[in-house]
């Protein structure tokens, strides 16, 4: 490979700041790991240089990893930081605007089959969370309503339903 560890962060880095990815949580800690091919009439040769940003990071181990080709070229880019904002507390609404949010199609159902009656044995307040981008989770409060379902066959199966607890 003709280009070295130093060669390799800074079109690392560039790359980076390029795609709107650098961040000042990148700590100052980067290790290099080589990819290696070895033939019995040419030795061993390096295909790739991975340059691994430690990011600075208080929920737990998170690193960019850009991996660099012989010639320079930027080849593949694993990004496993998570940016978070700050949570706030939200009133929650009532279990009975809740039930009227699922009655108007608000709700998330689980449920097998068609049903004709709805027993209601439990109701418990939940977090839902989702990843609407790589970067972006999103958690909210449901209230999760549990029981046991009528089918409009007379058999009896259970049943989930999951409502947005807060205000939308």
């Amino acid at each position: 490979m003709p280009i070295d560890d130093n060669e390799c962060y800074n079109i690392a880095k560039k790359y980076l700041q390029e795609q709107g990815l650098y961040s000042k949580r990148l700590g100052k800690d980067v290790s290099y790991n080589k990819t290696e091919l070895y033939s019995l009439s040419e030795g061993s040769k390096i295909t790739a240089v991975g340059v691994n940003f430690l990011v600075d990071n208080t929920y737990g181990n998170a690193r960019i990893m850009v991996e660099i080709n012989g010639n320079g070229e930027v080849i593949s880019v694993t990004n496993s930081v998570r940016e978070y904002s700050d949570s706030k507390i939200v009133k929650l609404i009532s279990v009975k605007e809740a039930i009227e949010r699922f009655k108007e199609g608000k709700a998330y159902v689980e449920v097998e089959n068609l049903s004709s009656n709805l027993k209601f044995e439990k109701v418990s307040v939940k977090y839902w969370s989702q990843e609407r981008h790589e970067d972006n989770l999103f958690v909210q409060p449901v209230y999760y309503f549990e029981g046991t379902s009528t089918t409009t066959d007379g058999k009896t199966e259970p049943f989930s339903i999951a409502v947005q607890a807060n205000r939308y």
